[in-house]
């Protein structure tokens, strides 16, 4: 998956954004705008490395999510 992040000047209520070659004539895309005077304000949450790779195993728990406390190993 191809992706780019950067900040734009909003004009005339319009942002205006020049992709790269790679993306194909009538491809579609999924477009996010944020504003930038509240970026500092995003909570992310994501998995680390040893959770990660082990994605997919029977017995195992997301650490990340406090409310997560199921024991998948009884699926």
């Amino acid at each position: 998956m191809l992706a780019i992040k950067e900040w734009a000047k909003v004009k005339n209520h319009q942002v205006t954004l020049t992709l790269p070659d790679s993306f194909d004539e009538n491809e579609e895309v999924e477009v996010i705008v944020l504003s930038r005077k509240n970026a500092g304000e995003l909570q992310w949450d994501f998995w680390n490395d040893d959770e990660l790779a082990h994605i997919g195993r029977l017995g195992l728990h997301s650490q990340s999510f406090a409310e997560d406390d199921e024991d998948y190993s009884t699926w």
